[in-house]
């Protein structure tokens, strides 16, 4: 940041980890909007677990799945924590059981250790923290003999373009990437007029079914 500032107008940091001190410190050097990161001073974007996330957990239920997993990222991660809150509400609204797989790196290996943790549970239907983990999660279950989805169903978050072009097609939670992209250079020029309170926008997200979730008894999801 230090070396990158005095040469740009200003800087997207993009899940931005650092604590709120430096960023204070960053935004001393240059203006600043955040990507995925909320902060109580600085503007920002981020995606909204709704109403992607209500949608799937619907969607499972509409199937017959009663017993839903989640499959969580790092545990340090703010977006992960929203996740589990809106999964813990609307499952609890829907009278729906949610086990909790644990936190795991979000990488294809973290997937991979998930699929063990989630066989180790009732769980007929998981979700997990993003689409490379899931995948990876599909191919770890499919070596064991489980068959994805007839007994178990998988839904990504994301929608990375792999998603849609494996067999079967990974359903997942879409996450306005391009607007969020957009939003967070348009709050850089408003920096420009110094506003007294900072944006802070929750984009939606969107449930976008594929053929990783069947019915829970094994049948097809129809259409």
């Amino acid at each position: 940041m230090r070396t990158l500032a005095p040469q740009v107008d200003g800087i997207m940091l993009c899940s931005s980890r650092m604590d709120e001190d430096s960023l204070h410190e960053a935004a001393s050097l240059t203006r600043l909007s955040l990507v995925n990161r909320v902060s109580p001073s600085l503007p920002g974007v981020y995606a909204d677990p709704e109403p992607g996330i209500p949608a799937a957990v619907q969607h499972l239920r509409r199937m017959g799945h009663r017993r839903i997993g989640y499959v969580g990222g790092p545990a340090v991660s703010r977006s992960d924590r929203a996740r589990r809150a809106v999964i813990r509400r609307i499952c609890g609204e829907a009278e729906l059981d949610w086990i909790e797989i644990g936190s795991f790196p979000p990488t294809a290996d973290g997937g991979r250790s998930a699929a063990e943790a989630l066989l180790r549970t009732d769980a007929t239907s998981v979700l997990v923290y993003n689409d490379l983990m899931a995948l990876a999660l599909m191919e770890r279950l499919r070596s064991y003999g489980v068959d994805v989805p007839g007994q178990i169903s998988v839904v990504g978050w994301d929608d990375i373009p792999f998603s849609a072009m494996v067999t079967p097609g990974l359903a997942t939670i879409r996450v306005p990437r391009y607007d969020m992209g957009a939003r967070a250079i348009d709050m850089l020029h408003e920096g420009e007029r110094d506003e007294v309170e900072p944006a802070r926008v929750g984009l939606p997200t969107q449930f976008v079914p594929r053929g990783s979730i069947a019915r829970a008894d094994g049948g097809a999801v129809p259409g």
